[in-house]
């Protein structure tokens, strides 16, 4: 039994007992049964099945099992055409080393310096979730999780923003999700356009920017969002380190083009050079799931 039947077996048994059947021992002993089978109901792991996609470190940058974009240092490839790593002048800009926290296990090391070649006009070093597009494309008006964890291990403080997560959209410049780092801390912005074809005056219109707290550095940072992208009635809730930071409901997401999702480095007007270690970003089906599971799941990988 999936949770969504026991919640409406629940129903239909509260709807359907007469006034005095919901008193005494009935009640206590009907009760207990419901949520017993609720409880048992609800996902105890994040089941394989419900993996969408993600980047898997222990597979190369080449081996990857979805097409994944490597934008860096003036280079814009994909995953069946990428090196062992993106490099500029002898320097690694995208590469995979040991985790610092476990030397068993790879990470995948991002790094962006200020006078780096620009891409579309500025500097970037990003993963790129939309050239292996059906598999990649976010679901449209169903709620899905996006986890992944983040190190930072020599964020040098500055007043610049760097863009580190995002929800994109091939309808214009202007992502509907940007989570960024500005001063050492997290914030948030979320967009939304209902007009088809949409201008970019259409994209501007910002429905939230938020401050989620202070950007750690020198240890891992688990990041989970719950998304539901609809510009009409979507969602966005986000956890750090299991703190809940954004519990937003409403407009989010373009009704115009395609999303698709971005991750790493996307520095506005940045002088200085940066740094970011890498597990994931994992995109999972909601099927009733909690963020402490994709919390654990993330960890345990």
């Amino acid at each position: 039994m999936t949770y969504e039947r026991s919640l409406l077996l629940a129903w239909t048994l509260l709807a359907s007992a007469s006034p005095a059947a919901l008193a005494g021992e009935w009640q206590v002993a009907q009760m207990d049964a419901i949520a017993k089978a609720i409880q048992s109901s609800k996902p105890k792991a994040v089941s394989p099945a419900d993996v969408l996609f993600g980047f898997d470190p222990a597979l190369g940058l080449k081996g990857q099992k979805v097409t994944v974009g490597y934008e860096a240092a003036g280079v814009n490839t994909a995953s069946n055409t990428a090196a062992d790593a993106i490099d500029y002048l002898g320097e690694p800009r995208i590469s995979l080393v040991p985790d610092p926290t476990d030397k068993n296990r790879k990470v995948l090391r991002l790094k962006q310096l200020p006078d780096d070649p620009q891409i579309a006009g500025q500097p970037r070093t990003e993963l790129n979730f939309y050239r292996g597009r059906p598999a990649t494309s976010p679901p449209r008006d169903s709620w899905f999780w996006r986890v992944w964890q983040v190190y930072l291990p020599n964020w040098t403080p500055t007043d610049a923003t760097y863009i580190v997560a995002q929800i994109h959209s091939t309808a214009g410049r202007n992502p509907p999700m940007a989570l960024a780092i500005r001063s050492g801390r997290y914030t948030i912005d979320v967009r939304s356009a209902t007009k088809v074809p949409m201008t970019q005056a259409d994209q501007v219109h910002r429905v939230v920017r938020k401050d989620l707290g202070p950007a750690v550095t020198g240890r891992w940072t688990t990041i989970v969002q719950h998304v539901r992208l609809d510009p009409e009635g979507g969602g966005l809730q986000t956890w750090i380190d299991g703190e809940q930071v954004l519990d937003y409901r409403g407009p989010f997401g373009y009704a115009d083009g395609e999303h698709y999702f971005k991750q790493g480095m996307y520095p506005l007007d940045s002088k200085v050079g940066q740094e970011m270690l890498l597990r994931g970003p994992w995109f999972v089906r909601d099927s009733g799931y909690e963020e402490p599971q994709l919390r654990a799941w993330m960890a345990g990988r």
